[in-house]
């Protein structure tokens, strides 16, 4: 109920209000034969939550995407990498909550990361 709490109050924030998608990330293990359906049932409901939560009934909005596809089956070290080169160091970016675990630097990129493959996907010109 905490994480729901959590995301509940950042969906609040105004810079949320104008965004045309909402990209959620639904684990790997769904799609895993191998994995204990008993411990999936706790990443199932957060991730129904988030939908939930962002959920906007005038603008269907949520995105649900499979890590595999916004990253190109690429490593996490490798996407990692390219956000870096692009941006610089996430500890050195601006935050409205800096995160206070190295760990958590990971989900960082990895928003980034999606951010990027939605405007790569939908905004960027190919040649």
């Amino acid at each position: 109920m905490y994480m729901i709490e959590q995301m509940r109050e950042v969906a609040k924030r105004e810079c949320f209000v104008d965004c045309s998608h909402v990209v959620v990330e639904f684990p790997a293990t769904f799609y895993n034969p191998k994995f204990s359906g008993g411990a999936i049932t706790p990443v199932a409901a957060i991730s129904g939550a988030c939908m939930t939560l962002f959920q906007d009934e005038t603008n269907k909005k949520i995105l649900p995407v499979y890590p595999a596809v916004w990253n190109g089956r690429k490593k996490k070290a490798t996407t990692a990498g390219r956000i870096k080169d692009l941006l610089g160091e996430p500890k050195e970016w601006d935050y409205d909550d800096n995160p206070t675990r190295e760990a958590d630097f990971e989900h960082v990129i990895d928003a980034v990361g999606m951010a990027y493959w939605l405007a790569a996907r939908d905004y960027f010109v190919r040649t």
